[in-house]
């Protein structure tokens, strides 16, 4: 799927340039996340401030990131910052969440929560093997 972009101008000209520019890094930010599938991009003049912000939607997710500074493309910049901070702990979360089943201390946590006795007592027998 997709992600489908949205991009707002307020209170400044729309610029293809610009355009192009932040669906680059959008889509450079979000390349290895699939399940990702809306993002809204508003671009916003007030006095010498130039923001940029952006919300990504995905399945039971929302990421945010703003950038402020006196340049668009400036702001552009530390918005991806942001978002690509956001997302790069996002996917280290994801990636250690599925380890974790996989190490002693999530096979534990597995057997205890099934009840399982013969596999909590295989598991105690290797955790006396280990001292």
């Amino acid at each position: 799927m997709a992600l489908e972009m949205t991009i707002a101008f307020k209170n400044c000209e729309p610029a293809e340039g610009l355009r192009d520019y932040v669906e680059k890094k959008i889509l450079h930010a979000t390349e290895d996340l699939h399940s990702l599938r809306e993002a809204q991009v508003t671009f916003k003049v007030e006095g010498f401030r130039q923001k940029v912000d952006v919300t990504i939607y995905g399945n039971n997710i929302q990421f945010f990131a703003e950038g402020e500074s006196n340049d668009m493309y400036a702001s552009v910049d530390l918005m991806h910052h942001k978002l690509d901070s956001q997302l790069h702990k996002y996917k280290e979360k994801m990636k250690d969440h599925k380890k974790f089943e996989q190490t002693h201390e999530g096979e534990l946590r597995y057997a205890k929560n099934l009840f399982d006795e013969k596999r909590l007592q295989i598991l105690r027998k290797k955790e006396g093997h280990k001292k």
